[in-house]
């Protein structure tokens, strides 16, 4: 039972073919792409939940592993659109 030679994400390979299960190395690649993509600011992960700005030197609670969360997001939209609401 070697380990797999160039099949699948790169940061996957490091687990073998039959161990920890495919459902839960699905969930470590989701985890790592969201982890490691390409953000509009420039933004690195400091810690769980911590990311860090380069350019400005802000810090911004977010996810564990993206910038924002979907509870996030649907509470942005929301107070977004109770704004609109108000100004009409």
């Amino acid at each position: 039972m070697g380990k797999p030679t160039g099949s699948g994400t790169p940061s996957l390979t490091r687990f073998d073919a039959d161990r920890y299960g495919a459902s839960l190395r699905k969930q470590v690649k989701k985890m790592e792409i969201t982890q490691h993509a390409k953000y509009t600011v420039t933004v690195k992960r400091g810690a769980v939940g911590i990311w860090n700005c380069k350019s400005c030197g802000k810090t911004v609670a977010g996810g564990a592993y993206t910038v924002s969360t979907a509870a996030a997001a649907a509470m942005r939209s929301t107070l977004r659109r109770l704004r609109e609401i108000q100004e009409v």
